[in-house]
């Protein structure tokens, strides 16, 4: 039963359960290349602020516009990602003045619209773990100018947060050891190729050590839910009955769930390619759920 355990343990990493680029026509480019350079670093100093500290990122209220209630926008402190560094892109800018949300205060604020602004971070640290890139992108959104020229983002308007992260096989072996049961493994390592994921490596039982290998895939069922598929195991080189991997993955899968936190999250693509897990995502607006 431990051996049972320790594999659960190692496939539910594999499967990335713990829990685009930008490009611009030439000629546009030309014609608005000296407001894209003024711009351009008020925006990453605004958005190196916003990911410095909870506070910060709570403060940009972009869930705020994507229907969260206070409840759940709390929550966002546990969520926080902290880039080392960060580079913004955009497309479509536009300085507009558009009317306030506010019914006891109704009035104009100076905007930024971006038809596509993406946030490109390196080393992204979230929660005990890190990601090697992530981007974050907000079509179709606005942000105040007010807060911009003091160095602070609030978002005026947001439709959903486009998010395209990419895990290495190194960041999943640097999480896997702040696990306690993961002290009984050794010698892991981690393969990942183009929809194949295969990892090796030794577990000691009591006394015993024994050899393990194993070889899958991602499957998507459906936005919210992705299972791993595990094609083969191995134990010490003997391999194991399907009846005994199924009742492995029936403990395993789903590897991702959003289905039942409170943010709108769903998968659009997730897979295996060289060296990385890619996963493609929107965090939506609030979705209603019926009381029944």
């Amino acid at each position: 039963m431990k051996l049972f355990r320790i594999i659960i343990l190692l496939l539910g990493f594999l499967g990335f359960g713990y829990y685009s680029s930008y490009a611009q026509n030439p000629d546009s480019a030309n014609n608005n290349d000296s407001t894209n350079l003024y711009w351009k670093p008020k925006l990453e100093y605004a958005f190196t602020q916003a990911f410095s500290s909870s506070h910060e990122f709570a403060a940009c209220q972009v869930f705020q516009k994507l229907d969260y209630n206070l409840a759940e926008i709390a929550q966002i402190r546990k969520v926080t990602p902290f880039p080392a560094s960060l580079t913004v892109e955009f497309d479509g800018l536009e300085e507009r003045i558009i009317e306030t949300n506010d019914p006891d205060n109704a009035s104009q604020t100076k905007v930024l619209f971006f038809k596509s602004l993406n946030i490109i971070c390196e080393k992204v640290h979230y929660f005990d773990m890190v990601m090697e890139k992530a981007t974050f992108g907000f079509p179709e959104s606005c942000i105040e100018l007010e807060y911009l020229d003091k160095g602070r983002l609030k978002f005026a308007k947001a439709t959903k947060i486009d998010l395209d992260i990419k895990v290495s096989e190194d960041n999943l072996l640097e999480v896997m050891k702040l696990y306690p049961k993961a002290k009984a493994l050794s010698s892991v390592k981690i393969t990942i190729k183009p929809d194949r994921c295969s990892s090796k490596g030794r577990v000691k039982l009591g006394i015993l050590v024994a050899e393990f290998k194993f070889n899958g895939n991602i499957k998507q069922l459906s936005p919210k839910k992705v299972n791993f598929i595990c094609e083969k195991l191995t134990i010490n080189g003997i391999p194991q009955p399907r009846a005994f991997v199924r009742n492995i993955m029936n403990y395993v899968n789903p590897v991702f769930d959003s289905s039942k936190v409170w943010v709108n999250l769903n998968v659009t693509d997730m897979k295996f390619i060289n060296g990385y897990v890619v996963t493609k995502a929107t965090v939506d607006k609030k979705e209603i759920r019926n009381a029944n």
